[in-house]
């Protein structure tokens, strides 16, 4: 069996492979197209998207590794384009060998876990009610070590009882047996591999030795749990049960609330229930309110663009948030990006290069409904709106301000 520490030694690899060819695909359908006078427009940009795609294809189909002779013949024909074929190919590789590496990691560890006992130890990145339970909790572990081998996991513990540990603690224990489930949904694995959670843990709370460890993000994570913790318990002492309601599930996301399914019911009765799924109209009605604010202060276009991303950055930690919301979150933040550079993004650009970020460095990410839905919904009404306006008449993605 491949020890623990070389399938994330080549994990890291991969994720520093995949920030290279995130940022080369930006680099390459914009500046450096646009200084070699390159004929592109921004449905180019769909190029890299497609061959994340062909990738995942791959790894489901081999036999779909014969579109890598059709791209190498493309190649050899149309030289002007050969760097964009190139690296085409490499993301339609890296791909299909990243999914093979992480189902191989998850596979070991899953393994690893079920048979015999092992020393566990992590960092509590979560800590909240359970719901099912009136005294139970759910703690959710970060794993960094296994029988004292540096890896990294997600495991979920349900516990009937309450928990002494908070969120921010290093703990430790030892002759930990984790039972896994062998028939469930294909659904449920991809999203186990998606956010590379082992395995769920139900019963009394185990003993876990805190360990006297602190880091810059074990810090970072327990102060705004706290704060975030504390802020909603005083809006649900202060503020009336329904004001609360709306607040808590419009505003922060959070819908575990007692009212929240009576609210609902008077929300579908006048078809605005999609109100409450939390999407990118969230961010754009928040977006404009606060750009109002900010054309009246007396400030420039710099400092404004990094006021605006701390508001953002802010608001997401303060949230519960969903794929859809993270979307529209992360692509006003690629807008931002473009704005301290002086630099004009098509919308359909700052979306396929989103894409690419997210499926280069995690493509488990492809078979979740939430992000189909979300990310293709919007790349439609992204193209619908560029024909009506004529937009693609543009000779480059993204055209330095005048």
């Amino acid at each position: 069996m491949i020890s623990l520490c070389l399938l994330e030694y080549m994990h890291t690899a991969c994720l520093v492979v995949a920030s290279i060819l995130s940022g080369s695909s930006l680099y390459l359908y914009s500046y450096y197209a646009a200084h070699q006078n390159v004929k592109l427009n921004p449905l180019h940009s769909i190029i890299p998207v497609i061959a994340v795609f062909l990738g995942i294809g791959i790894f489901v189909y081999p036999a779909l590794s014969v579109v890598l002779i059709g791209i190498s013949i493309w190649i050899a024909y149309h030289p002007q384009y050969r760097i964009f074929g190139i690296h085409a190919c490499i993301c339609i590789c890296f791909t299909a060998s990243l999914l093979a590496l992480d189902a191989l990691r998850h596979t070991t560890k899953q393994s690893l876990l079920a048979h015999n006992t092992h020393t566990i130890q992590g960092l509590i990145i979560d800590h909240t009610e359970w719901l099912s339970h009136k005294k139970g909790c759910v703690v959710t572990l970060a794993i960094t070590h296994i029988d004292h081998q540096p890896t990294t996991g997600i495991v979920k513990f349900f516990f009937y009882t309450p928990s002494p540990r908070k969120v921010g603690d290093f703990v430790y224990f030892s002759r930990f047996h984790l039972p896994i489930t062998t028939e469930h949904k294909s659904s449920l694995t991809f999203y186990a591999l998606r956010a590379q959670i082992l395995g769920n843990y139900y019963g009394p709370s185990i003993s876990m030795k805190k360990l006297p460890i602190t880091t810059v993000y074990s810090a970072w994570i327990a102060y705004w749990h706290t704060w975030r913790t504390e802020l909603y318990t005083t809006f649900k002492s202060t503020l009336p049960p329904t004001t609360f309601t709306y607040l808590s599930s419009l505003f922060l996301g959070n819908k575990q609330c007692d009212d929240y399914l009576g609210m609902r019911i008077h929300f579908t009765r006048w078809g605005l229930a999609h109100y409450l799924a939390r999407s990118g109209l969230h961010i754009s009605i928040l977006m404009s309110l606060w750009l109002s604010l900010l054309t009246i202060l007396p400030l420039c276009a710099s400092l404004k663009a990094i006021l605006l991303a701390s508001i953002l950055i802010m608001y997401d930690h303060l949230s519960w948030c969903s794929i859809s919301f993270n979307r529209a979150l992360w692509l006003w933040l690629f807008y931002i990006g473009g704005w301290l550079v002086r630099a004009n993004a098509t919308p359909f650009v700052g979306l396929c290069n989103l894409v690419i970020l997210i499926l280069l460095h995690n493509p488990w990410y492809a078979w979740c409904l939430d992000f189909q839905l979300s990310f293709f919904l919007t790349a439609v009404l992204m193209l619908l709106s560029y024909r009506r306006e004529q937009s693609f008449l543009l000779s480059s993605c993204i055209a330095k301000k005048k």
